[in-house]
C-alpha cells in the first residue's frame, strides 16, 4: 500500500448523511467535519457530497426534498441503487486519493469501495436486534451489506460501550477491531434564563408554560405512543399546565402515534413544532420544565447530552446505551411499562427536590462529552492505523 508515515494525516470523509434536515448522523457527520479542518494533526479533509470541501463550508446547507422520501424509499431495490449510484460517485472523486496517504472514514456503517485504509462508524445495530422498529428494506440492506463493510475495514468505531459489545458478540468481531470514542455536545446548548429563551419561546407560543420535551425523529423506535399514553393519564388540568412539546422529523410508521396526538393538540396540551433550526432548538431545550425520551434502543441519544447540558431534569429509557450517557444523572424507568412512566412522570414534575438534584447531576454528567475530545481521540485512531499500516 505504501502508506507514509508522518506527523500529518489526510483524511477522506463521506458527506453522504449531510442533507437537509439533519438528525444523529447527520450532526456527528457535521462535527466530526468541523473537528477535522480545525485539528493541528490533520493536512487535508476531502468531503465526499455536494458541498465544497473548503475549510469553511457550510456542511449542512444543501437540501433534499423531506417530502418526497417515503415515496422513494417504498420503492423496490431503491436501498441497493441508491448505495449503487453513490459508490459509483464515490469511486469518481476518490479514484487517486488512495496513493496519497488518505484515510477513508465513513461516519454511516456502509463503506464505499476503496483501495486505501478505511474505517467505519457503526452508531448501532438496532437492525438485528429490532427488526421491527425499521423499514423493511432498510433491514435487509443491512443485513446484506454490513458483514462485508465490517471485513474490509480497517478498525470500527461506535459511539458507546453497550454497541461496541454488541458488535462484539452479534456479528463475531475482534475485541481489538473495535473501538469506543463518545460524541460531544454543542457549547450552544447551555442553560438559560426566561430573558434569554423569550424571543424564541414566543416565537412557538410556548412563553409562561410548563414544558415537557420530547426531541427525535417520530418512528417506533423511539416509543412516543407509550410517552403519549402514559401523559394522557395526566389529568386535563395536568396536561394543561405541563403540556408535551415534541420537536421532530416525521419518520416512518406513524399513523397510530397520529391518531393519539391530534386529540391533545386540539386542545393545545400537545404542540407537535416538527423539525426545528438549529439556531432555535437549545433555547427550546432550555427553557422546557423536564426532558423525556423513552427509547427502546438507542446506540448514543444525542438530545440526552443536549439535555443535560441546558439544565433540565431528564425522565429516560433504562438499558441499551441511556443508562450508559446519562449515568446517575435522569429518572430511568422501564420503557414498556405505562404504569412505570406515569408514575416516574408524576416525580420529573412534582418532586422539586429530585428536579435540582438532577439538573446539577446533569451538567456534571454532559461536561464529560465534548467534541474536541471526541476529534482528539480519532485523530489518535487514525495515527494508530498508520502506524500499523
Amino acid at each position: 500500500m505504501g502508506f507514509k508515515l508522518g506527523k500529518y494525516v489526510n483524511i477522506i470523509v463521506n458527506g453522504e448523511s449531510l442533507r437537509y434536515p439533519l438528525t444523529g448522523i447527520g450532526w456527528y457527520t457535521w462535527n466530526l467535519l468541523k473537528g477535522l479542518n480545525e485539528h493541528k494533526l490533520i493536512n487535508q479533509v476531502v468531503c465526499i457530497s455536494e458541498c465544497k470541501n473548503t475549510k469553511k463550508t457550510r456542511y449542512n446547507e444543501f437540501l433534499t426534498l423531506p417530502f418526497l422520501k417515503n415515496t422513494i424509499r417504498s420503492l423496490p431495490g431503491i436501498y441497493s441503487f441508491t448505495n449503487y449510484c453513490r459508490s459509483k460517485n464515490f469511486i469518481k472523486k476518490t479514484q487517486f486519493l488512495d496513493h496519497n496517504n488518505f484515510i477513508y472514514h465513513e461516519p454511516s456503517y456502509i463503506l464505499h469501495p476503496y483501495f486505501g485504509p478505511k474505517i467505519c462508524m457503526v452508531h448501532d445495530i438496532s437492525h438485528i436486534k429490532y427488526p421491527e422498529y425499521h423499514p423493511h428494506k432498510r433491514v435487509e440492506f443491512l443485513i446484506n451489506n454490513l458483514p462485508n463493510t465490517l471485513s474490509r475495514a480497517e478498525h470500527i468505531l461506535t459511539g458507546s460501550d453497550f454497541v461496541r459489545k454488541e458488535i462484539i458478540k452479534f456479528l463475531n468481531i475482534s475485541e481489538n477491531k473495535v473501538t469506543r470514542i463518545y460524541h460531544g455536545v454543542s457549547e450552544r446548548f447551555k442553560p438559560r434564563n426566561f430573558s434569554e429563551n423569550k424571543l424564541v419561546l414566543n416565537k412557538y407560543r410556548l412563553n409562561n408554560k410548563k414544558y415537557l420535551l420530547f426531541v427525535g425523529t417520530l418512528e417506533p423506535r423511539k416509543n412516543l405512543d407509550r410517552l403519549i399514553l402514559s401523559f394522557k393519564k395526566l389529568s386535563p388540568q395536568q396536561r394543561q399546565q405541563y403540556p408535551l412539546v415534541i420537536i421532530g422529523m416525521r419518520g416512518w410508521c406513524r399513523s397510530n402515534l397520529k391518531n393519539l396526538m391530534v386529540s391533545l393538540i386540539d386542545a393545545r396540551q400537545l404542540f407537535y413544532l416538527g423539525y426545528v433550526s438549529e439556531f432555535d432548538l437549545p433555547y427550546l431545550y432550555s427553557g422546557a420544565f423536564g426532558f423525556i425520551y423513552l427509547s427502546i434502543y438507542e446506540g448514543f441519544g444525542l438530545p440526552l447530552l443536549e439535555a443535560m447540558a441546558s439544565g433540565i431534569p431528564i425522565l429516560a429509557a433504562n438499558g441499551s446505551a441511556t443508562s450508559e450517557i446519562l449515568g446517575n444523572s435522569a429518572l430511568l424507568v422501564d420503557p414498556l411499562n405505562e404504569k412505570d412512566i406515569y408514575v416516574q412522570l408524576n416525580q420529573l414534575i412534582y418532586n422539586d427536590v429530585l428536579r435540582t438534584q438532577l439538573k446539577h447531576q446533569g451538567l456534571i454528567q454532559s461536561s464529560k462529552f465534548t467534541w474536541t475530545k471526541c476529534i482528539d481521540c480519532t485523530v489518535q485512531l487514525y495515527k494508530k492505523i498508520i502506524h500499523n499500516l
